[in-house]
């Protein structure tokens, strides 16, 4: 299956490069993105059990934020001079990036990772919603949207040039354009699959809704699946995507970059740890999370990596 592959290449200081993925920024320059570990302060040892805080829980210790103060995280990323400096805190997408959701505690690629916690990022999920922030979890790969109680970990982002690895200002910038039949590719980033090919996500309209199997059956992903694979739409070869996939579309302000996404839960291929659930993700508000099995109800939506040249 064409897929893209994940690869992270350290740089200095123990940060590290996402040489697997090329995003355009606003200024139109292809970059890579490079992150530092995980950036607060270290507590001592629980003098109880003698576990390190930061790989336990986030809750409560007074190293991590309130996810509402992104300001004063992302300080703490801006102030770092690991690896020459130039760093923020990350967006939802650019944290979920780091994300592999065929594993389970951590749900991360990155060596070192913390087992629990989360990251917090710069963007809310609800901006009329002012004590609600957004933030990534590292045990599940998660990411709802959560109230102000919530503690987070904070990591630093930056993008450095593919041509000569220098600092690029500015961010990513979502760029969605029709291919035909309703499709569509994100023509801002591209993917390296397994044969090391760059390519471009394309995807297809929501299908949907296709009804779940009895509650004691399996739930029927595969049939869904098979109306996904078996579409002529734009030359076909689709497959349904996969979580990243799917959060690589999303934008967060607002949530959808795909002209017409319904307000629906979409399951994906990925599958979770946990064998009485599926992945799946709400357009509605970009969160990611769990359904059960034998949803009355439930969309698909087909994707596909094509080589760029």
């Amino acid at each position: 299956m064409n897929e893209h592959i994940q690869q992270f290449t350290p740089i200095a200081g123990g940060c590290f490069r996402d040489t697997s993925t090329m995003y355009k920024t606003e200024g139109g320059q292809w970059c890579f993105m490079e992150f530092t570990p995980i950036l607060n302060p270290a507590l001592p040892p629980d003098p109880e059990t003698g576990a390190d805080r930061l790989s336990v829980d986030a809750y409560g210790y007074e190293s991590t934020y309130d996810i509402r103060d992104w300001q004063g995280a992302n300080a703490l990323a801006t102030a770092s001079l690991l690896a020459g400096g130039g760093w923020r805190l990350p967006s939802v997408v650019e944290e979920v990036s780091l994300r592999d959701y065929d594993s389970w505690a951590p749900a991360c690629r990155v060596p070192g990772s913390p087992l629990g916690g989360f990251v917090i990022t710069r963007t809310r999920f609800t901006a009329s919603t002012s004590n609600h922030g957004a933030q990534v979890l590292f045990v599940s790969g998660h990411f709802p949207d959560s109230d102000g109680s919530t503690k987070g970990l904070a990591r630093g982002v930056r993008f450095v040039s593919v041509a000569d690895g220098s600092p690029v200002t500015g961010e990513h910038l979502p760029s969605i354009v029709s291919i035909g039949g309703g499709c569509f590719r994100n023509a801002s980033a591209m993917y390296k699959n397994q044969s090391g090919q760059w390519c471009f996500l394309e995807c297809t309209p929501v299908f949907g809704p296709l009804e779940a199997q009895e509650e004691d059956e399996t739930f029927s992903r595969d049939d869904a699946f098979a109306v996904v694979a078996s579409s002529p739409l734009s030359g076909g070869g689709w497959r349904a995507s996969s979580i990243k996939e799917e959060v690589s579309l999303r934008t967060y302000q607002p949530l959808s970059g795909i002209p017409g996404d319904p307000d629906v839960f979409l399951i994906t291929r990925s599958l979770p740890r946990t064998s009485g659930k599926t992945w799946g993700i709400g357009l509605s508000d970009g969160a990611a999370g769990l359904t059960p099995k034998n949803q009355d109800r439930y969309f698909v939506r087909g994707s596909r990596l094509t080589p760029s040249a």
